[in-house]
């Protein structure tokens, strides 16, 4: 009788002491944490010469321990999984065909704020060159700088570099022309979009691919012809001095009065500059 009564005592007291130990767990582990930080991974020239000529299964096993390293959820705030390009880069050095390390890196390490972009396009960058088959490597990296760096240099070549890999949608090369700037980025974009207008058996692209090359032209046209302007003025040497035709702007440089898309001459608006004629706006 009276060990039937001890039971309920000892339950009584035991609950306490179990909800004070469990308390502060939370905090406890935060700081264990906090105290053993994941480690670094090794360096490659050791991880080379580690596998034994066995490099393949040297970077499956660093593949399983980034993958280990990005589901351990305490790293997403140790800056934005800051580790997992490094993982990656052992993988990529041991294996430079794995190509979804290249992918994986770039997506999910670069972060809601763009915490690792630059380490994660670098990953891309090494990417391009040891697949340069796969055209979603630059994609992702001209993406990137898209969504976080506004580099109008990366994503032009990373959208151009995409749109002249094999298997690439077509569609990205009307997407690379309109990032690409400048004479040469210019004529990088005709020539894209020119492959793209022999090539493609869409026809509605077909045709919003020929306007874009309309537009390149006019833009073209228009630069020339204010360039050629800017010099004649100098010649004269009267800053305000408007031809009566295009024509007395032909010099070394302009042999040609340039001709808009639609067959019809280039026109002067009221401060003497040219645009085109009944075909689209120039732009500012």
């Amino acid at each position: 009788m009276k060990t039937r009564f001890m039971w309920p005592l000892f339950v009584a007291l035991l609950l306490p002491c179990t909800l004070w130990a469990h308390s502060n767990l939370d905090q406890r582990e935060a700081t264990r944490r906090a105290s053993n930080p994941w480690p670094e991974p090794p360096p490659v020239m050791a991880l080379k010469i580690s596998a034994l000529g066995y490099s393949h299964f040297a970077a499956d096993m660093m593949w399983l321990a980034a993958i280990q390293y990005y589901g351990a959820e305490r790293n997403r705030s140790d800056g934005h999984f800051r580790l997992l390009i490094p993982f990656l880069q052992r993988v990529t050095a041991l294996d430079p065909k794995f190509e979804y390390a290249y992918r994986f890196g770039g997506i999910s390490a670069v972060g809601e704020d763009g915490a690792n972009l630059k380490a994660a396009n670098e990953l891309l960058l090494a990417g391009e060159k040891a697949r340069p088959d796969v055209w979603r490597i630059p994609y992702i990296r001209a993406s990137n700088c898209l969504q976080h760096g506004a580099d109008r240099a990366c994503m032009a070549s990373g959208f151009a570099a995409a749109a002249k890999a094999p298997g690439s949608p077509e569609w990205l090369g009307l997407l690379a022309s309109r990032h690409l700037e400048g004479e040469e980025g210019e004529a990088a974009a005709f020539d894209l979009l020119a492959r793209l207008v022999e090539n493609t058996q869409d026809e509605m692209l077909k045709l919003r691919v020929e306007a874009r090359l309309a537009e390149l032209k006019i833009g073209v046209d228009l630069g020339a012809l204010d360039s050629a302007l800017e010099r004649y003025r100098q010649r004269l040497d009267q800053p305000k001095a408007c031809p009566r035709d295009w024509s007395e702007l032909l010099d070394d440089i302009l042999i040609q009065v340039p001709i808009s898309p639609g067959g019809m001459p280039y026109e002067k608006n009221t401060n003497c500059e040219p645009e085109p004629a009944g075909f689209g706006e120039r732009k500012p």
